[in-house]
């Protein structure tokens, strides 16, 4: 293949981004983080990682399923997600969608123990809005390969592995070669499509055989998807990954050292050598739990007895192309999986958003 100038793509890069045409999968407006954050570029390798119930996997959602999808669905762009869930069930995930567009369209709020009608029901008035959001959610499906029975290292790659070669070919030294053999090179039938890969969680990945332990299964999952997805194949890849549990002992909470780092990353802290992003996700309000009383009263000029568990602060660890340790905190509606920018404190905004906190249930 003839080599392409870098200064022509770039050329072609500015003229599109002139014209509003982006060449990334940005993320929808929230705050300060998106100003450092954007969006993804292609071939991207980012993990996300808090500790549990912080709400890593409703962020992820608000990064791809409804940023990137609903922006690709009305500029007309060719998108896929193939989504890895390791911690819920098909079902469960399109419980989540259909939740998200709920309260987005109509302001209500349902999850999936309203849906299931465990301990209180959905009010029947609602019922064709819940219609309509399985609509919305279907619309959505469209562009996503959900897989919830793939727990191995290989075996997510090797669904990766079979996608990409249903929608281009595999070369070995400039011949085309079956997907089984050895290759080098990789031909999209549409280079402009965006695929993004999410593993959903890196903690439930199981070790196979010739895997020692999970640490092995997790460094490999990493790898494989890092050296051929993004590298070769030029997807995008987002990791979640737990953080260890001291984030919430005591001494954290009387320190304020919540927020995810590097150092944390649990099970597996070697593999954040791969990720190009690093972004941890904190609830302030959950470091008060556990029977004590309230060592953090108030997080980024923000009351937490008045916000109590709305809300997130969310910190980039590592940015290899920009901003770099730096976090800001927002709202997340955590029954909807729902992310909305704070307005500035003591302003009419503010004092309005705080007052509609009452009517969160």
């Amino acid at each position: 293949m003839q080599r392409t100038r870098l200064t022509d793509r770039i050329v072609k890069n500015r003229e599109m981004f002139v014209e509003g045409k982006l060449n990334y999968l940005p993320i929808n407006p929230l705050g300060k983080f998106t100003e450092w954050f954007p969006g993804f570029m292609r071939g991207d390798i980012t993990c996300l990682t808090g500790t549990p119930s912080s709400s890593k996997s409703a962020f992820s959602r608000f990064l791809i399923e409804h940023s990137a999808i609903p922006w690709a669905i009305k500029n007309n762009k060719n998108f896929h997600l193939i989504k890895f869930g390791l911690e819920e069930s098909k079902t469960q995930y399109e419980y989540t969608l259909m939740s998200y567009w709920l309260y987005k369209q109509w302001g209500v709020e349902y999850n999936i123990r309203d849906f299931e009608a465990v301990g209180r029901t959905v009010e029947e008035k609602h019922i064709p809005w819940i219609n309509e959001s399985e609509d919305l959610m279907l619309k959505m499906m469209r562009h996503i390969n959900y897989e919830d029975s793939v727990y191995n290292s290989f075996g997510i790659w090797k669904t990766v592995r079979n996608f990409a070669a249903n929608r281009g070919k595999f070369f070995k030294d400039g011949k085309e070669v079956d997907v089984e053999k050895g290759w080098d090179e990789y031909r999209p039938d549409d280079p402009e499509e965006f695929v993004v890969v999410v593993v959903d969680n890196l903690s439930y990945v199981s070790a196979q055989e010739n895997e020692k332990d999970q640490w092995w299964a997790i460094w490999n999952t990493v790898e494989n998807l890092r050296k051929y997805a993004a590298i070769k194949l030029n997807y995008i890849i987002l990791f979640l990954q737990h953080q260890d549990s001291t984030a919430e002992n005591q001494e954290s909470r009387k320190t304020f050292n919540i927020l995810p780092t590097e150092n944390g990353l649990g099970v597996n802290k070697s593999v954040s050598k791969a990720y190009l992003n690093l972004i941890g996700i904190a609830n302030p309000n959950k470091a008060n739990t556990a029977g004590v009383d309230y060592h953090i009263r108030n997080w980024g000029g923000h009351d937490l007895r008045t916000f109590e568990n709305y809300l997130r602060t969310v910190n980039i660890l590592k940015g290899r192309w920009g901003t770099t340790n730096v976090n800001d905190t927002v709202f997340n509606a955590g029954r909807c999986g729902y992310f909305d920018t704070i307005p500035k404190a003591g302003t009419p905004e503010y004092i309005a958003f705080t007052e509609n906190l009452k009517n969160f249930k």
